[in-house]
């Protein structure tokens, strides 16, 4: 009986190691296999705005009957392509590494939105007009920062967005600012987050519940 557990023991060992195995071994082979987002900078906005216009083109009444709803879509749509981490980092500037990681999270997911909202009212005013992002005009790194030029066609001259794209080794090209019309996201952002602490005398919890996404 004594010999009988422990050859049972044994076999449930054996299995349980070889189980390990080839579960480490199917999600090697699946990590292996996923596909890498090898697009270039130009590409990720240029399918970015196609993206965005298919919807606006069918959806755009949706922001004035059903806006949460509405927004919500284009968050879904436009968020892949934003490096919100960095963002984040950078409009809180000092404060960054005052805030506990919750803090950090909460004003991502408070400052992504306001994002969105602005971003998304911005795009319904162009969503019958020419939309292209111009070719690069030197060759476009393996890694690090570049700078990618949309043109949207108006009746006038033509307005230019500017999208500033950072990506590290290994990973993909992702919007780290963006400036219209000479207006910096970033820097404008980061000037309100300062005026808006300076305000709630240093308090991060008081900041991020005072920041408005103006749906």
């Amino acid at each position: 009986m004594k010999l009988f557990k422990l050859v049972a023991g044994y076999i449930m060992t054996v299995t349980f190691v070889m189980g390990l195995v080839v579960s480490n071994a199917a999600v090697a082979q699946t990590e292996q296999e996923a596909p890498v987002d090898a697009r270039t900078p130009h590409a990720v906005i240029d399918d970015l705005a196609k993206n965005i216009l298919t919807f606006l083109k069918t959806n755009k009444d949706q922001l004035q009957t059903e806006p949460t709803a509405f927004y919500d879509e284009i968050e879904n749509i436009v968020t892949p392509s934003l490096n919100l981490d960095y963002i984040a980092k950078k409009v809180m500037g000092a404060y960054w590494s005052k805030a506990t990681p919750e803090q950090r999270e909460k004003f991502q997911t408070v400052f992504a939105r306001s994002m969105i909202v602005t971003y998304g009212k911005g795009m319904a005013n162009y969503a019958d007009l020419d939309v292209k992002v111009l070719p690069p005009t030197k060759p476009v790194p393996d890694a690090g920062g570049f700078v990618v030029v949309q043109e949207i066609t108006t009746t006038g001259v033509p307005e230019k967005v500017v999208y500033f794209m950072g990506k590290r080794p290994g990973a993909r090209w992702q919007i780290i600012n963006v400036v219209y019309e000479g207006v910096n996201l970033r820097d404008t952002s980061q000037g309100q987050f300062a005026q808006l602490a300076s305000e709630k005398k240093g308090d991060i919890d008081a900041v991020i519940a005072s920041w408005k996404s103006a749906e």
